[in-house]
């Protein structure tokens, strides 16, 4: 199979969970998802020989680079609008990149308890208990995502579902699951 037809193959194999993944973490402003999935696809056509062959691999590893894509965005947007004059000091930002706006994850978790108790996470254990519990990732696929060994992400998700768990006991709302 030639290599266009390969990575044409491979792009409609893993667009739907790249752009799930990237339009999570960019709520409400998902006409940014199509450029963040190109610039995603972009990067694995230039590294298409590192892509692994596996369906979770490689849907592992396209999520691990659209993750970098977002970060760099994110990074590139907060330079702009601190250049024009308009950056705002935010305060810790929560999951994902900061926005002035709800994200699709504030969306889900409506509730204060469980924003205050993500929000109590360092951002390292953020990520590693969302790519688990909202994206449904395996220890190995999160390993490979964040470039670490699946040890090292059952470590970091282990640690991170105590650190949550006792953020809620020490709330003292009742935590609700809401539309």
């Amino acid at each position: 199979m030639k290599r266009a037809s390969a990575f044409e193959e491979y792009a409609r194999e893993v667009t739907p969970s790249l752009g799930a993944y990237l339009a999570r973490r960019t709520w409400p402003a998902t006409g940014e998802v199509d450029d963040l999935v190109e610039e995603t696809l972009l990067v694995a056509w230039r590294r298409f020989e590192y892509v692994p062959q596996e369906h979770e691999a490689r849907i592992a590893w396209t999520i691990g680079v659209g993750r970098n894509v977002l970060r760099n965005a994110t990074r590139a947007k907060m330079r702009r609008a601190k250049a024009e004059g308009r950056y705002e000091a935010q305060g810790k930002a929560g999951i994902g990149p900061a926005t002035s706006g709800a994200s699709a994850e504030e969306r889900v978790v409506a509730t204060a308890t469980v924003r205050a108790a993500l929000d109590s996470l360092e951002e390292d254990e953020r990520e590693v208990l969302t790519l688990a519990a909202w994206e449904g990732l395996s220890n190995a696929v999160i390993g490979t995502v964040l470039g670490i060994s699946t040890g090292a992400a059952a470590t970091r998700l282990s640690r991170a579902k105590a650190h949550f768990r006792a953020a809620l006991a020490g709330q003292d709302a009742t935590v609700a699951v809401t539309a």
